[in-house]
This record gives C-alpha cells, sequence and structure tokens, in this order.
C-alpha cells in the first residue's frame, strides 16, 4: 500500500485523532443511510447517561424504540440547516413525556460528578469515507465525518500534495462533485473542511459551484505577523496538524460546538440576506481562547491589546469573548473572574447580535442580561443592576456617569472592559473617568498620601486636598478589579503602550496579531495600495497689496485660497466625473461606488455643488450625496447656510441607506464616514485631503470591503506622496510594535515650564483647593479658580513673544502627555496631578492668543491652474517591524515662524514653488527636497526639540542624500548642487530654515497639513 498517497493522509489522521485527541473510530459500514446517524452511538450515549429517561420513552415506543428514537432525532434535524446545534445543547422532549439530553457539555468545575460523569461519558467518533450522495444521486463518500453521540456535525475532504492534489481540488469536490442538499452535507453538518497537507478551507453552506470557502489557516508566521498558510509545526507532523490535534481535540471541539458555532437570522430588512451559519475562522477561535486562558490564570487587573486587520470579523470576536469572560472562573472553578463585562463601542448593531448570541448559547432569552445604555442613569442602573451580565455603552457616557452615586455603590466589583477600536482617545480624562467608576469604593488615598508626607513634608493624611489628589493620581493608573480588552486594526503608538505586552527586548506587542497581509492575502479585505493614481497640482496667484503680513500664516492662507478656489474645484471635479464613468461606474456589475475626500467642511460643499453643476451641464445620470456635520456658511455666499440634509434633500439618517441605493454614485465627504463606514459597494477614492499615519490607512481602508463582484479598488489622489502612503501603512501591515515612553521625558517638559517662572505653588495649592474639594453645588469654587489662575496670566503676559510661544507649547506637551503616562506608569506623581488642571485650564486661558489665521482671498487672484497626472501604480510594502512611539520630543521649539514680510513676496516665492509652467521642472525641484526631508521622522523630532542652529548638524546630515534621491526629477539641478559649494551653501541657508520649521509643524501639529501645497 503507497505510503504517500491520500488514503494514507486519511488513515493517520484517524489514527491520531484516537490516540491523543479523545475520539473512537468506527467503520462507514454502522451509519445508518436513511438517518445518517450512528444510531449505537446515539442510543449508547443515552442509557449511560439517563436510563430512566430511556426506560420511559422505551415503555412507550415498545418494540424497536431504538429506530424510532434515530427518526424522532432525524426528523427534527431536517427542519432546517444547524439544528444539530439546537439538539446538542437544548434537548428534546419526546412522546411518553422522556425528556433527552443530547450532549453533556463541559461544567465549570467538578463539582457535580452526575455532570462530570455525563461529559466524559460523550461519544465523539471519527468515520472515514461516510455515504454521501452524488449530484446525480448516485452513493459516494466524503472522506471524514465527524459524530457527537451519533449526531453528525462535520465533514472533510482530503488531499495529499504528494499525488499532486491541493485543497483546491478538494474545494472543486465539493463543489461540483457533492449534492448540496444531501442530509449529512446539507442537514446534519456545520461545516465542512477542505484540508490538504499545508492549508484548510472551510465552508458552513453548500451552494454548489458558487459555494464560497474561507481560509481556516494560523498564517506563516508563529507571532501572527506573516501572512496567508500555516506556519511550519517544527516537529516533523504537517502544517495542518493543528486541525486534528487542536481544533479537533475532544474538549476543544465540543467547546467550540458549545460557546462558538451560532447561527444568525436572516435581515428582514434585507430581502436578499438568508440565515447563515458562523464558524469562527482560526484567528478568532486562537484569539478568544487564549485571551479566556489568560484572563482565567491571572484574574482582574490586566491589560490585552488585540490587533486584528479589518476585515477580520471582530464584532464576532468581541461577542463570543464578552460572553466567554461573563461565565469564566477562576482555575478552581469556584469563583468568577469578572462580575460584569462592559463593551464600549460605537457599533449600534453589536448589541443585538451579542443578545442574539447569548440567547443560542444558553437557549434561554437574553433579555437583562445583555443591556444597550444611551444614558448616564441608564448606565448607572445596568452597573448596579445584579441581573445585568453584559453592557454596552460608549465612552463618552462614563465621564458623566461618574458623578453618578448609584455607580460609585457599584464600583466594587471586578470588570472586563472590551474596547472596540482603541485609539489614543483610551489615553485621557475618559479612560481616567472610566477607571475611577469601576475601582472598588474602599480604596482610599491614606498609604499614598503617608509616604507623599514622609517624601516632602507637605501633604497631611488627614489633608483632603491631598486626600483628593492622591485618590484623583490612583484613578489614572491601572486598577486591580478592571482588565482591558482593547481591539483595532491601527494602534498608534499610545495604544500599544497602554494596553501592549511587553517582551524582553523591552517593546511592547499586541497579545494577539491577525495582520494586514495575512487579511489581503487571504481575500478578506482588498489591498487598496494597487491601482493608485497620484495627480500634480500648479498654480499661480498674483497680488497688488503691499501688506506686510507673517510669512508662515500668509503662506498657509494663500494655499488655501487656491486649493479652495471655485476654479480648482471645478477643475477637479471634472476630471472625477470623467474618471468615474470611464472607469468605475460599469464595475461590481454597475454596482460600484466612488467616494470623495475632501480636506474641510467648506471644501465640501463646494465639492458637492461643482459635481452637481458639471453633472448636469453634460447632462449625465449620477447622483451625488455629500455628508459633513453642523452648518456652513461660505465667505463667498454668507446669506446662504448649509447642512448635509439640505444639500442632499433628504435627512442625515437617510444617507448611508440612500447611498447604498441605485441612483446614487458619489458621496462628497468631510469628517464623515471616512472611518467605521463599512460599504462593500465602495470602489473608488477620489482623496483631496493631507493623509497621514493612522489616518491614511483608516481612510483608505473604506475601500476594502470584499463583495462578489468586487476584485480591485482604484485611489486618484491629488495631495498625497506615494511615499508618504506607504511610510502610513508600513506599521500596520505586518504587525505594529511600540517603544515605551521615557518617562524622563515629562519631567524634562516640566523643567521648561519652571524655567519660564510662570507657574506659582501658592497658585497650584489654591487651585487644588478648589478644584479637588468642591462639589457641584459649591457657588465658590468658581471664583476661586479664576482667581488662581489670574497671576500665572499675568506673569506670562509679561514675557516677550517667542518665550510665550516656547512656554505654550510646553504647557500643551505637558498636559498631553501626563494625561496619558499617568495610564502606565508604575507609580503616581500626586504633584503632577495636583498640577495638570491647572495646567489644562491655564492652556485655555492663554492658548487662545497665539493669533488667528489670514483671510487673504480679497488680496488674491488665481491666474494659473493645471491638473497633471503622474500615473497609475501599485504601492509596494516592505513589511517587518516598524516602532511607533506615543511621543518624541520634549516641547522645545516655536511651533511657527512668525517673519514678518510683504504679502507680495510671499506670493512670489509660492509661485516659484508652484508655478504653472509645467515643463519646467527646476520649480519643483527644491519643494521636493525640503517636503521629502520635513517629512523624515527622525529631522522631525530633532526639528521638534533644537533651535534653528542646532537642528543644522541633522539637517546637514540628511540635505546631501535628499538631494541625491530627488535627482531623479531634476540632473542637472542636482549636479549643480553637488559640484557647486557656493551655490549649495545659498540654497542650503534657505533650506535650513524651511525643512526646520516644517518638520517641526509636521511633528507637533500634524493638523497643519492639511493646509501644505500640492503639487510635491
Amino acid at each position: 500500500m503507497p505510503m504517500h498517497d491520500e488514503g494514507q493522509f486519511q488513515r493517520d489522521i484517524a489514527v491520531e485523532m484516537v490516540a491523543g485527541s479523545g475520539w473512537q473510530q468506527r467503520p462507514a459500514a454502522e451509519v445508518d443511510r436513511a438517518t445518517r446517524l450512528l444510531v449505537d452511538d446515539l442510543v449508547g450515549y443515552l442509557e449511560a447517561t439517563q436510563p430512566a429517561a430511556v426506560e420511559k420513552f422505551a415503555s412507550v415506543a415498545g418494540a424497536g424504540w431504538q429506530q424510532q428514537l434515530a427518526d424522532i432525532v432525524a426528523k427534527d434535524l431536517d427542519k432546517e440547516p444547524g439544528r444539530a446545534l439546537g439538539l446538542l445543547r437544548g434537548g428534546k422532549k419526546v412522546r411518553g413525556g422522556a425528556r433527552f439530553s443530547f450532549c453533556q457539555f463541559k461544567p465549570a468545575n467538578d463539582l457535580n460528578a452526575d455532570l462530570v460523569a455525563a461529559y466524559e461519558a460523550n461519544r465523539l467518533t471519527v468515520v472515514l469515507e461516510a455515504p454521501v450522495r452524488k449530484p446525480d444521486g448516485t452513493w459516494g463518500e466524503v472522506d471524514l465525518a465527524l459524530y457527537v453521540n451519533g449526531i453528525p456535525v462535520a465533514d472533510a475532504e482530503l488531499k495529499n500534495s504528494l499525488t499532486g492534489q491541493l485543497v483546491k481540488q478538494a474545494v472543486r469536490q465539493y463543489r461540483h462533485d457533492r449534492d448540496p442538499s444531501d442530509t449529512l452535507l446539507g442537514f446534519r453538518s456545520v461545516v465542512h473542511f477542505a484540508v490538504d497537507t499545508d492549508a484548510v478551507m472551510m465552508a458552513t453552506r453548500l451552494t454548489g459551484p458558487t459555494t464560497r470557502f474561507l481560509p481556516f489557516n494560523r498564517g506563516s508566521s508563529p507571532d501572527g505577523a506573516g501572512g496567508a498558510g500555516n506556519y511550519d509545526p517544527g516537529d516533523g507532523s504537517h502544517k495542518t496538524s493543528y486541525l486534528w490535534r487542536q481544533v479537533w481535540q475532544r474538549d476543544n471541539w465540543l467547546d467550540l460546538l458549545h460557546r462558538f458555532v451560532h447561527v444568525t437570522p436572516a435581515d428582514p430588512a434585507d430581502p436578499g440576506s438568508t440565515t447563515r451559519m458562523i464558524f469562527p475562522r482560526f484567528h478568532q477561535w486562537d484569539a478568544v481562547r487564549k485571551l479566556e486562558a489568560h484572563a482565567r490564570t491571572h484574574g482582574a487587573g490586566q491589560s490585552y491589546l488585540v490587533v486584528h486587520s479589518a476585515g477580520s470579523g471582530k464584532s464576532n470576536t468581541i461577542g463570543w469573548l464578552a460572553h466567554r469572560l461573563t461565565g469564566l472562573t477562576d482555575p478552581a472553578g469556584t469563583d468568577r473572574v469578572f462580575d460584569k463585562v462592559i463593551v464600549i463601542t460605537d457599533r449600534r448593531v453589536l448589541d443585538a447580535q451579542l443578545s442574539a448570541t447569548v440567547a443560542q448559547f444558553e437557549h434561554a432569552s437574553a433579555a437583562g442580561k445583555v443591556v444597550s445604555v444611551d444614558s448616564s442613569r441608564e448606565l448607572a442602573d445596568a452597573l448596579s443592576r445584579p441581573s445585568t451580565r453584559i453592557v454596552v455603552s460608549t465612552l463618552q457616557k462614563f465621564p458623566f456617569a461618574a458623578q453618578l452615586e448609584a455607580i460609585r455603590d457599584a464600583g466594587g466589583g471586578r470588570y472586563a472592559v472590551l474596547i472596540d477600536e482603541a485609539h489614543s482617545s483610551q489615553s485621557g480624562e475618559s479612560a481616567k473617568q472610566l477607571k475611577e467608576v469601576l475601582r472598588p469604593a474602599d480604596l482610599g488615598a491614606g498609604e499614598e498620601v503617608a509616604l507623599a508626607a514622609e517624601e516632602w513634608a507637605v501633604y497631611d493624611d488627614a489633608d483632603p486636598v491631598a486626600e483628593a489628589v492622591a485618590a484623583s493620581a490612583k484613578a489614572r493608573g491601572r486598577p486591580d478589579n478592571v482588565s482591558m480588552f482593547a481591539f483595532t486594526a491601527t494602534p498608534k503608538g499610545k495604544t500599544l503602550e497602554l494596553f501592549g505586552t511587553r517582551h524582553p527586548d523591552g517593546k511592547l506587542r499586541p497579545f494577539h496579531l491577525y495582520s494586514m497581509r495575512q487579511a489581503i492575502e487571504e481575500g478578506f479585505i482588498l489591498d487598496t495600495l494597487r491601482n493608485y493614481t497620484t495627480y500634480a497640482t500648479f498654480w499661480k496667484v498674483t497680488t497688488e497689496s503691499g501688506a506686510e503680513v507673517e510669512k508662515s500664516k500668509a503662506s498657509s492662507a494663500v494655499t488655501k485660497y487656491a486649493v479652495l478656489h471655485p476654479a480648482m474645484i471645478a477643475e477637479k471635479a471634472q476630471v472625477i466625473v470623467e474618471h468615474y464613468r470611464q472607469h468605475v461606474r460599469h464595475r461590481i456589475g454597475g454596482q460600484a461606488k466612488a467616494m470623495v475626500v475632501t480636506r474641510s467642511r467648506l471644501a465640501a460643499v463646494r465639492y458637492k455643488q461643482a459635481l452637481d453643476r458639471y453633472i448636469a451641464e453634460q447632462g449625465y445620470d449620477l447622483g451625488v450625496v455629500v455628508a459633513f456635520s453642523g452648518k456652513v456658511q461660505d465667505p463667498d455666499a454668507p446669506e446662504v447656510e448649509h447642512t448635509e440634509a439640505s444639500m442632499n434633500g433628504f435627512g442625515e439618517t437617510r444617507t448611508v441607506r440612500r447611498f447604498d441605493g441605485d441612483d446614487m454614485h458619489l458621496m462628497v465627504v468631510a469628517e464623515k464616514y471616512q472611518t467605521g463606514f463599512d460599504q462593500p459597494k465602495l470602489h473608488t477614492m477620489y482623496v483631496d485631503k493631507k493623509l497621514d499615519g493612522v489616518a491614511a490607512v483608516q481612510t483608505l481602508g473604506r475601500l476594502n470591503r470584499s463583495r462578489d463582484g468586487k476584485d480591485d479598488t482604484f485611489v486618484l489622489d491629488f495631495v498625497n506622496d506615494r511615499d508618504d502612503i506607504a511610510a502610513a501603512f508600513e506599521p500596520f501591515y505586518d504587525g505594529p510594535v511600540g517603544v515605551p515612553t521615557d518617562d524622563q521625558t515629562l519631567y524634562e517638559v516640566w523643567q521648561r515650564l519652571e524655567d519660564h517662572h510662570v507657574l506659582d505653588e501658592a497658585d497650584l495649592d489654591t487651585f487644588a483647593q478648589a478644584w479637588f474639594t468642591s462639589t457641584p453645588d459649591d457657588r465658590t469654587a468658581h471664583p476661586l479658580l479664576h482667581a488662581a489662575l489670574a497671576p500665572a496670566e499675568g506673569r506670562f503676559e509679561a514675557l516677550d513673544e517667542e518665550q510665550q510661544e516656547t512656554f505654550r507649547t510646553a504647557l500643551a506637551q505637558f498636559t498631553r502627555m501626563y494625561a496619558f503616562l499617568a495610564q502606565v506608569l508604575p507609580y503616581a506623581d500626586e504633584e503632577f496631578e495636583k498640577a495638570y488642571p491647572y495646567a489644562k485650564m491655564l492652556l485655555r486661558r492663554i492658548g487662545a492668543r497665539a493669533g488667528t489665521a489670514l483671510d487673504l482671498s480679497d488680496e488674491l487672484e488665481l491666474t494659473h491652474l493645471k491638473l497633471a497626472e503622474r500615473g497609475t501604480e501599485d504601492i509596494h510594502l516592505e513589511g517587518g517591524e516598524h516602532d511607533q512611539t506615543a511621543f518624541t520630543g520634549t516641547g522645545q521649539g516655536s511651533l511657527t515662524d512668525d517673519e514678518v514680510a510683504l504679502l507680495s513676496e510671499v506670493v512670489d516665492a509660492i509661485n516659484d514653488r508652484f508655478g504653472a509652467e509645467v515643463t519646467d521642472d527646476d520649480k519643483i525641484f527644491y519643494q521636493a527636497v525640503g517636503e521629502r526631508m520635513s517629512a523624515n521622522p527622525e529631522l522631525q523630532q530633532q526639528a521638534a526639540v533644537n533651535d534653528e542652529q542646532t537642528f543644522q548638524y541633522a539637517f546637514n546630515d540628511a540635505f546631501m542624500e535628499a538631494v541625491i534621491d530627488a535627482m531623479e526629477h531634476n540632473t542637472d539641478l542636482g549636479k549643480r548642487l553637488l559640484d557647486d559649494p557656493a551655490y549649495a551653501n545659498i540654497v542650503k541657508t534657505w533650506m535650513l530654515r524651511y525643512v526646520h520649521r516644517r518638520a517641526a509643524e509636521r511633528h507637533d501639529t500634524p493638523e497643519l497639513d492639511l493646509e501644505t501645497p500640492h503639487g510635491r
């Protein structure tokens, strides 16, 4: 008998399952072809575990009761696909009044001997060559079928690569050589596996040639940072051995059937939807089990980061984890680890999904167990109600709820907090107040105050202010009674530091990872960096004004004038419409839609108008919707107030549904629907906004949803450079890595504040007295706060403008850094906790005085404009680890250069960079060099913490490298810079100032990039 054929592979699997995974094997001849049950297993389990019920039924049924019972079970199973789960979980009452339980799932502990015995009595059976019907009605065999107490629950087709047969042949066999209506395949099995020695695919419903199989693979790397496929287990076994050794292992398989697999009903609002069987993908099953196991062993007070790419099915993963954590017990099985599970999400459907899941798993109504709250009082009630097990809320509810005494009364329990799409918003005041709400009320501050009194001889453990400050500081730390489970596809540096797991190299990584690379390679999402087209925008403006202006503000104002000019938007609108008509509309069976991403709400208004106008002029049959928040008045027509509803002609609540209709094709957005918007018909994106970092990944990620007929995406970008987009995606492609913040950085920022002699300890004490100890009804607190701030404001006013700016910058840096670092530091600094609210309020008082943006629209005229396509290409990512940090720099250095110049000089300088003579490459050479240098994160960090003179050392090292890189655009100018030292020095002097300012802006105030010039 050949050692390398499919049969040997089949037999080897069965032998391993029997020897090591707790299964038994029976021959295919023992399968009852009429019912597809193993009748002996069904009857044997019931006789061993429920003899009284068996006797009761047998006395009524008489001779042949075994087959009669099998027929009853089979008839029930034939009602609908998935009924096997219902019978195994809920049992069935039969004639004569007997009630049978067809499976005993694992009890929480060993205290009930009968339950333990029933669980041990379960009969898990593997059958090779199980009988099934072929499409022509003749009998065939499926390579392997799995049974639980005689009821079939899964089947598999096996292929051996040594015979030239791969998993794709197993998939084809299911699609073309198996009858979807066969009793076993269509009404018994809840999942069908296609398996070879390297890969596993699965399907939960066979529909013939249209059957959709999904990968069920571990990934190419053990840490999750790889792509599709399976890594070598390193023990000499097949790459797919995890399937029969882990997934089909007796305890794991029964648990999977018990608390993972579930049915989602058809959506009544969607005529095309059907009932679906949900079987977890491997990364979902693996993540939930590992999180649960760690929480059982380590208890409350932990932090977990789960980085699962878009398309990973995070909603289901969160749902499975939430349900399992509600019943999680300690290793002894006697005490619950968590009293309640709180899910913080903006997904409106998640509460209904959780309720349905709980009801299926427990065969009981989830009413009252899963509660969605829409107000602070509802949240307080839910936390204090014993019957509530899962609370679905948003983080924004907690700051208000913190004021309610009812929540404080409920604060002594242990909580699991699941955060959906966790980002740095979890790092400030809202997260602090959440922890404050959930922290046990009896954790006083006495010990911390006593230690502080010994060290500083300032606090007294009877001082109510000191106690309040210490309690507030402790609330920012990691409470021992709360575990955080953070889910995101795109973690920032702060998210990694808050929730990541520290490794021996000191870096922070996710507890569990399903990478963007793997999701793309497995086909769950599309690669949005393929078919990426960039445009260059060239323009000139003129002015006759002789006014003096601040150069940095004037540059921004001139650029804003140009990019929002009706002629500019009209030109781009024409490009968008014609591109959509010629290249997009026919895709996805004529259902393809596109999104226009704009830089501001005013830009969205003008784009909507320009698109509508051009479409009407050309007589095209295209619909455009716009999405933005609030009200917008166009300065060119201030008498009209625009809203999303007024421009669309229907209410905001209908925008998403209307866009899904056949009469709408383009959606114009401004900071809306760029995240969390799931529209699989969205095929193309037109970008007219600066994108970087997480914002770039999330915005372009709106395109990646897959669906039938959608096999690619397209991006047309008027603003961003391909290298910038690649840099934004790189950290999230294989897996994010965080570098912990040096907490000394916070103290260096504080030192810079002290060096300005604006802050005074007496003022901080006065402020703290009112801030930390007053009640909402105390009317004396408000004047005291103002009185404590006034002296610092006066001292600030006495500084010169440069000192004011450096103090303001450092103050903003301190408030941001402390709000974050206090969450992760292993100690509490009461002095900083006292200073934090003072600094935050002082910043509000002095921050608004930095000046306002210039409006030069009356002084300028756009005279030249041209759009030029650079070309379409695929943006390829390198992969690997890319370190991320929560903070860099210490707040030193000015954010802006307020050098004064004539407006005409500013306009001339900008025209030199954006000249309309597109054949002269010299016009953009220096800008390309400067922009590329200022995009360098290392130079950004150096610019943020050093003055121009010190920065030049880092600048000089990078300048020539940047010139050489940019020589592809202009070889002659680049050669002159290298060959002519005098000329190079002139250029470097100008470039040093430009790069220092731009790099500092992009480091400390990335929002200013929204106004950067185009056409790089």
